[in-house]
C-alpha cells in the first residue's frame, strides 16, 4: 500500500469513527505502531486530525465564513428577487 493510501484510508477511519487508538489502527492497516504514528503527525500537520496520546481524534473542518455570508444573503430581500 503505498503512503498516500494509507494516508487515505487512515483519514477515513478516523473519520468514521470520530476516534481510534493508535494500536488498533496499526492492527486494521497492518503495520506497525510506529508507522502509524509517522503518519499521524503527518495528518496532523495538516490540521486534519489530532493526536492524542494514544491514537487520533477527526477534526471537524470549520465552517468558513464566505460560506454563512452567502446564506445570509439568500435570506435577505427575498420578495424583491422574487419580483425580479
Amino acid at each position: 500500500m503505498l503512503i498516500i493510501e494509507r494516508h487515505q484510508r487512515v483519514l477515513e477511519i478516523v473519520r468514521q469513527r470520530k476516534t481510534i487508538q493508535l494500536d488498533e489502527l496499526a492492527q486494521l492497516l497492518d503495520v506497525s505502531p510506529s508507522t502509524i504514528r509517522r503518519d499521524l503527525e503527518q495528518l496532523e500537520s495538516q490540521g486534519i486530525i489530532e493526536r492524542t496520546r494514544a491514537g487520533a481524534v477527526y477534526r471537524e473542518p470549520p465552517i468558513s465564513e464566505p460560506n454563512i455570508a452567502v446564506a445570509q444573503r439568500l435570506n435577505e430581500n427575498v420578495a424583491s428577487k422574487q419580483a425580479i
